[in-house]
């Protein structure tokens, strides 16, 4: 028998209980589990006072092939204006929101009259947006979701997505230039959890374990042709929000690593691994 009364010395809980015929398995799984509470607790308040809020983007996406890559491009800049409902609303949502009226899509977008009403209608033919009997536009939960995850989606690839980065990244970009930014739906699944890099064996949890993806091997998964893997360097060495790099690709010699800022998206929880991803892209040497 195992008696708790105080305070737990590896994680700082306080335990005023006693814990019957409980395991030393069992302790060490209780004081792991506090341990990644506190944590996920820290990294939740670094990522809102950095990156501001976010919604989930699943992988899903990908396998919407109805629609071609610029629509998926601007579904998700409209769901950056979604909110715990699933409705997408213009203004602050704390001060003065109002609810986006379908006509509103078009100019929201940035796009032409004529090509900003036929996405706008692709993404209700394809089920991506909807709108309700009071006339709201919501986002359908099983592309992209603001709040908690039900428990049929918990397994589901997907990754946090935060709303101004996107923003800014969509918004200084040109409409023929969409498509380009489809590359971070495509690679999710390839993310690793932890690290944020591109790779063979996403769920590793040691950077020692993981198999980085080169850039010729990046260029199979894009659709890009061995010819062009320059470009595809250009391209996504492009990518800038809010003044920084969206990716790096760390070479030496023969070796190539390539890694996503985790201010567009982060799929982990530790603060041990997003601080200091944190900083490398946020170095300015010039």
């Amino acid at each position: 028998m195992i008696t708790v009364n105080g305070f737990d010395k590896v994680t700082g809980e306080f335990i005023n209980e006693f814990r019957v015929n409980e395991t030393m398995e069992e302790t060490q799984s209780r004081r792991d589990n506090a341990k990644h509470r506190k944590s996920s607790d820290q990294t939740n308040v670094f990522m809102s006072e950095k990156f501001g809020n976010f919604c989930f983007m699943f992988s899903k996406l990908d396998s919407v092939t109805s629609v071609d890559k610029p629509t998926i491009i601007r579904f998700l800049y409209l769901c950056s204006f979604m909110d715990f409902e699933q409705k997408l609303c213009l203004g602050n949502q704390k001060t003065d929101a109002k609810y986006m009226t379908f006509e509103e899509i078009p100019g929201v977008l940035r796009l032409t009259k004529k090509i900003g009403e036929r996405t706008r209608d692709a993404l209700i033919e394809n089920g991506l947006i909807s709108i309700d009997e009071e006339d709201h536009i919501i986002v359908n939960k099983e592309y992209c979701l603001k709040g908690r995850i039900a428990a049929k989606l918990k397994d589901a690839i997907k990754t946090r997505l935060f709303d101004n980065s996107f923003k800014d990244l969509y918004e200084k970009s040109k409409a023929n230039e969409h498509k380009k930014l489809y590359m971070l739906v495509k690679l999710l699944p390839f993310v690793n959890f932890y690290h944020n890099e591109i790779c063979g064996n996403a769920d590793v949890k040691f950077k020692r374990q993981i198999i980085p993806m080169n850039l010729k091997q990046i260029a199979e998964v894009l659709d890009y042709s061995p010819e062009h893997v320059s470009r595809l360097k250009k391209d996504l060495l492009s990518l800038k929000v809010n003044g920084e790099y969206v990716v790096a690709i760390t070479e030496t010699g023969k070796s190539q690593k390539v890694t996503i800022n985790p201010r567009v998206y982060y799929r982990g929880t530790g603060m041990e691994n997003l601080e200091p991803l944190y900083h490398i892209f946020s170095v300015d040497n010039l």
